[in-house]
């Protein structure tokens, strides 16, 4: 979030520099990501205005703009960005300025016209990272020619704030100055206006009801008649200006202005435009559709509540307004909506129409209930006196009084104590609580438990260790003396499924694979897209309709479709070999109860294929069979039990070139290369190697205990023998068949060599095999060899009609 210096000055005085006012805010705990100075540099910079605007006669990308900046006549500016139009009240480098960046402005030319100046991005002039676009003041900007500095603020300084998910009073400028005050001992300045006359009594024009208390405990409304809808004054629109926020008319400034001022979401709606003067907050119903104010129609559900007057939905509440009811030129009576609606509420809306808001942020995180009336107030106030405009008396409010109910906590020395480690005296930590808004409801009496009252704005503190944290930020955690802390007999075993997924990392990345991390959230057709039948999706597919990702919020199935996304997302980017595996859960329906079933899958993939010499690479390119050694050091390292491999034409992998891993009757996982139409149809053109298993099998099939055994002392031998046999006989069934017979002699059997062909009987193939013999005890002799020689040739000859061939 944005915080402009100058605005906090506004509430309290800050004679600190923007570094010490930097330094407090993080160690209060929101952390200043970014700062960005603006003002004493913007020599040379100007308000324009584009007076036409026409495309390049040499390029169609880019625009030549007559620009009036003040002078006897417009300069002539080019500009590429989409939005340059006539009308257009920007912000001009000049001939001799210099950008942030240190970029000079010159006179150049640009395919052969001359440009004399620049239109400017954010981006350009270090208030943010929009560059989509010039900065638009609109119609209330400075005249042309108006320098720069006077709009933006003079040696203004922009924080860029991290504000925590449970801080929703940070939201605001008078929520950071609050802290602040606190943190410098300062008086806070809330913002007053003196209020006009008032008119007639607002009953007499609007009534409001709620249909549903939960979601929405409270709702005023004020109306303003007679307004003219314009130009914002040039101090609002400066306000706006500094924090990245365009100026659009004097309504829908003011409405911006109190929700960065104060925190409060407000939404103006043109009161004439409201069916029956009526307001009627409730759930959507089945069907309904609202087009918003950005010009998309939303089919509403149950989940979403609305704002409705007596025929259909006006808003979103909470989230964004309608396009039927928004304020335009030719509005003269204004309704200026302020609530408090539920966060969770706020949450499953948002998600439902997929639309995250300024206003929805502030809801979701809360908002101070008892902070609605100032700031509907003084925006009505404002408006009235910048728009010509009269405030009717009261307001139209529906209120749940438990909303309004102050929360108490109570604080104990001595838990205190023991949270922090040391003691923090009752008297210091009165003062903190007393400057931050906290009410004791009694005196504090040394070493006796104190309730207080919580501020409304503060709807994060709910307990006492929170109000322990209120003290300790202020106190400062720097100033907490480090203290030992025995943890003796607190560590507890990893469970073996822990220990196995740090197995697997550790075993890919020493492989030289890279670790992906997908969303859990997917979309059906991805998954249609990696041959998951649409039958299998429909039946064990898990939904998650209040998701806010822009899919349907599908529960993984599998990893293989995030695994492919991440392939063909390098490949675009132009990393055409890559290596990658993931481990993580799968979720689909249960076969009983309510809960999930999530199935731990490990997915590993990596592309082939031909590349160009690389004096870099450390590794050859990939293929079938280098894979497949990847996948059986895999298995080897994870100390499977005997895996087995067995030809099988798995879907979705290339028949022929697909098999599966067993370890003993279990199945364990597949290897195999990837069908053509399912990685064309991720947009990877190379072939794609994919190996997937199934964790929790891999857990059953782990030989944990290793034995071990002192090496021999006495020499090895090796004999060599090739063994002719049928084609349909696997090599790992000759490979154990080999371990059996030979027993403990054969310390090592390697198959160096497979020929099929001529001059071998059609179907038989030959296998060579290279044996390494040894004894613990002794030194073999010709006899023990022949002895163990004949009992495998004969034992294969009688279980698998083997051949022992000759030479």
């Amino acid at each position: 979030m944005k915080i402009s210096l100058t605005w906090l000055r506004d509430y309290v005085d800050l004679p600190e520099t923007a570094d010490e006012v930097g330094g407090r805010l993080t160690s209060l705990g929101f952390p200043v990501e970014g700062k960005i100075t603006t003002g004493p540099s913007l020599d040379s910079f100007v308000v324009g205005r584009v007076v036409s605007a026409q495309r390049h006669p040499n390029a169609d990308k880019l625009t030549l703009c007559q620009v009036d900046v003040g002078g006897e006549s417009p300069l002539q500016i080019i500009c590429g960005a989409p939005n340059a139009a006539a009308g257009v009240s920007a912000a001009v480098a000049l001939i001799g300025a210099v950008l942030p960046d240190g970029t000079q402005i010159k006179k150049a030319k640009l395919r052969g016209v001359e440009s004399q100046g620049m239109l400017l991005s954010e981006r350009e002039l270090g208030l943010s990272t929009e560059h989509q676009g010039i900065i638009d003041f609109g119609p209330g900007g400075a005249p042309p020619g108006t320098p720069l500095s006077d709009v933006l603020g003079a040696g203004d300084t922009i924080f860029d704030i991290d504000i925590a998910s449970n801080r929703g009073d940070g939201f605001s400028h008078v929520g950071i100055a609050r802290e602040l005050a606190v943190a410098f001992d300062r008086t806070l300045r809330l913002p007053q206006l003196p209020e006009p006359p008032l008119s007639e009594p607002v009953a007499a024009r609007i009534r409001v009801s709620i249909d549903d208390p939960e979601a929405c405990p409270r709702y005023l409304a004020r109306v303003i008649t007679g307004v003219t809808v314009g130009p914002s004054p040039e101090w609002l629109v400066r306000k706006l200006t500094s924090i990245g926020q365009r100026s659009i008319s004097n309504v829908v400034d003011v409405t911006n202005f109190i929700l960065w001022e104060l925190g409060q979401p407000l939404h103006a709606f043109d009161a004439d435009r409201l069916e029956g003067n009526r307001i009627i907050v409730r759930r959507a119903r089945t069907g309904e559709k609202l087009t918003t104010l950005d010009g998309v129609e939303r089919l509403l559900s149950p989940e979403v509540l609305v704002i409705a007057d007596a025929g259909r939905p006006v808003a979103l509440a909470g989230i964004m307004g309608g396009a039927d009811t928004e304020v335009t030129g030719r509005t003269t009576n204004v309704l200026l909506e302020g609530a408090v609606f539920d966060s969770y509420r706020t949450l499953l809306g948002a998600a439902a129409v997929r639309l995250t808001t300024d206003a929805s942020l502030r809801f979701i995180r809360g908002v101070d209930p008892a902070g609605v009336e100032r700031a509907i107030d003084r925006a009505a106030f404002l408006l009235a006196g910048m728009a010509g405009g009269t405030v009717l008396a009261g307001r139209a409010e529906v209120t749940d009084p438990a909303v309004l109910t102050p929360r108490r906590v109570t604080w104990r020395q001595d838990a205190a104590t023991r949270l922090l480690g040391e003691p923090i005296g009752d008297d210091e930590a009165g003062i903190w609580l007393s400057r931050l808004g906290f009410q004791a409801d009694e005196p504090a009496v040394a070493g006796q438990p104190v309730s207080w009252v919580v501020p409304s704005h503060r709807p994060d503190v709910r307990e006492e260790c929170d109000m322990v944290e209120e003290v300790a930020r202020f106190h400062g955690y720097e100033r907490l003396t480090d203290r030992d802390w025995n943890a003796a007999g607190l560590a507890a075993e990893r469970a073996p499924i822990d220990r196995l997924m740090t197995r697997i990392r550790e075993t890919w990345v020493g492989l030289g694979f890279t670790e992906m991390l997908n969303p859990v959230l997917t979309d059906p057709e991805s998954h249609r897209r990696a041959g998951v039948p649409i039958e299998t999706i429909r039946q064990k597919g898990i939904t998650v309709p209040e998701s806010q990702s822009m899919a349907a919020g599908l529960l993984r199935l599998s990893l293989l479709p995030g695994a492919l996304a991440s392939v063909a997302r390098n490949q675009r980017f132009g990393r055409a070999e890559v290596r990658f595996f993931e481990v993580g859960p799968t979720y689909q329906k249960a076969s009983s109860g309510p809960l999930a079933d999530e199935p731990l899958e490990l997915i590993i993939v990596a592309t082939g294929g031909d590349f160009g010499p690389n004096l870099t690479r450390l590794d050859p390119v990939m293929d079938e069979l280098r894979f497949k050694g990847h996948v059986e050091a895999f298995l080897l390292r994870l100390r499977v039990d005997t895996p087995q491999w067995r030809c099988y034409d798995a879907t979705g992998l290339i028949k022929g070139t697909s098999a599966i891993v067993e370890s003993g009757k279990t199945r364990v996982g597949e290897v195999g290369t990837l069908d053509s139409a399912i990685s064309t149809g991720f947009d990877i053109q190379r072939p794609i190697f994919m190996a997937r298993f199934d964790v929790g099998a891999l857990l059953q099939s782990l030989t944990e205990i290793v034995r071990f055994r002192e090496a021999s002392r006495f020499p090895a031998s090796r004999r060599d023998l090739a063994f002719l046999i049928d084609e349909s006989v696997a090599e790992a069934s000759v490979h154990a068949l080999i371990r059996s017979l030979g027993g403990a002699l054969v310390t090592e059997i390697v198959l160096f060599d497979r020929y099929v062909g001529t001059p071998l009987p059609a179907g038989k193939v030959s296998l060579a095999y290279a044996l390494r013999f040894q004894a613990e005890d002794r030194t073999l002799s010709d006899e023990d060899l022949r002895a163990a020689v004949g009992r495998i040739a004969s034992g294969l000859s009688e279980q698998l009609s083997a051949e022992l061939r000759d030479g």
